[in-house]
Parts: C-alpha cells; structure tokens; sequence
C-alpha cells in the first residue's frame, strides 16, 4: 500500500529536508515551537518515514508524562490504523508494530529505560520540561546504531539541555546539529488562527503567552 502523507507547511518542510533519510546518520534536530504549529504532525511523520524505509528499526517518542505519552500514541495510531499496515497496536504498551518489523514505542520518562535501543528515530518531545539527569540516561541509547535525535519543545528558560541543545544548533560547531524555529510563519494559520491567538492573549500569563503562543524562551 502507498503512504501519503499530509503536506508539510514551509517550515516543516525545511525540517524535514536537513533530516532527510537521517538512518544511522547521528543527526540531531531541534525545534523550537510555539503551541499548535504541527509539532505532533511533524514527529508522526518522521516516525513513520523512518519504519517505512527501513524494515526492522526500533524508534522511541519520550514525553514527560505518561499521559502525552499516550496521546501522541494515538495520534500515530490514526495515521496508521487506516493502511493496513499496523500488526502490534498495543495501547497497555504504547507500542505500534509495522508488518515490515519497525517498531515505534511511546514512553514517559517516568519510566525506566534501561535495557533499551534505538535503532530507528529517538524522539525527545517537550524536551524543554524533560530532567536534565533523565535526558542524559536516555542519550546512550543511539549510541550503537548512531541513531538521529528529533528533540522538539515549546521553549521554556534560558537553562538546560534544550536550551544548551538550541543554541549549539544555531552555531557551525558541530555540523550534526542543527536548530529549527518555527515561530512567525504565515503557513501557520493552518493551526492556529489570529483569533485563537487574541484569545489565549487575553486569558493566558505574559509568561505563559510567550513561551506557548509566542514561542520564545524566558
């Protein structure tokens, strides 16, 4: 069966063409995302693309609760219910399992990890509000297959790894890295509308409106 995809908006897009086929590849991609820009889509995307092209991969998606863990499991699996194409949907597990092998396992970091690999995509969703320590337990697992890290936040203090991530990513120091800001698009509107935005601008904090809203750091 052929898999299409949804059409990426130009920012997206711009995202998805530095990854490009990122197997083995030891990239590492952040984002920076104010709230409702398509950051979910996007990770689905990768995911799928990435069991797709090679049968047999272990990709993981950690979140910083179980409950976003289990929402983005859902998510994916509506994308992948409808191809026929899904032979393990355990939602006890948050584990989808392709008929080409790929697996795509959703955790929070409330979870142990140890005993894991990825030999797939690591996800890093929210990374922003991820532990620092846990994070550091969780980068080992690419290490063997020199799996490709797509780290993606609403951006929160000028502190941590993702902060430390973000702006490594915005430098030529390290090639394999690289920063992505998705804030002040027009494609955008497809997410979010001036009226939402007028919305959450009258009922939400200064600080809470320009971390999720607006998408800049603290």
């Amino acid at each position: 069966m052929k898999i299409v995809f949804p059409k990426l908006t130009s920012y997206q897009q711009a995202t998805y063409d530095w990854l490009g086929d990122s197997y083995k590849s030891g990239k590492i991609a952040v984002i920076k995302s104010p709230r409702q820009r398509g950051k979910t889509a996007f990770c689905g995307v990768e995911l799928i693309s990435m069991a797709l092209k090679h049968p047999g991969c272990a990709s993981y998606v950690f979140e910083p609760t179980l409950n976003l863990a289990r929402k983005v499991f859902k998510s994916i699996e509506k994308s992948l219910l409808p191809t026929g194409m899904l032979v393990i949907n355990n939602s006890q597990l948050l584990e989808l399992g392709l008929s080409n092998g790929s697996t795509i396992s959703f955790r929070s970091t409330e979870q142990t990890s140890r005993g894991l690999t990825v030999t797939g995509l690591l996800v890093l969703d929210e990374c922003a509000y991820l532990d620092d320590e846990i994070i550091y337990e969780l980068l080992p697992l690419v290490n063997a297959h020199k799996a490709p890290i797509l780290i993606a936040s609403t951006p929160f203090i000028r502190d941590g790894y993702y902060w430390n991530m973000w702006s490594l990513g915005l430098t030529d120091a390290n090639k394999d890295v690289k920063s992505f800001d998705w804030n002040g698009y027009p494609d955008s509107d497809r997410f979010i509308t001036a009226e939402q935005k007028a919305l959450y601008k009258e009922t939400m904090s200064p600080q809470k409106y320009r971390t999720e809203i607006d998408g800049e750091f603290l």
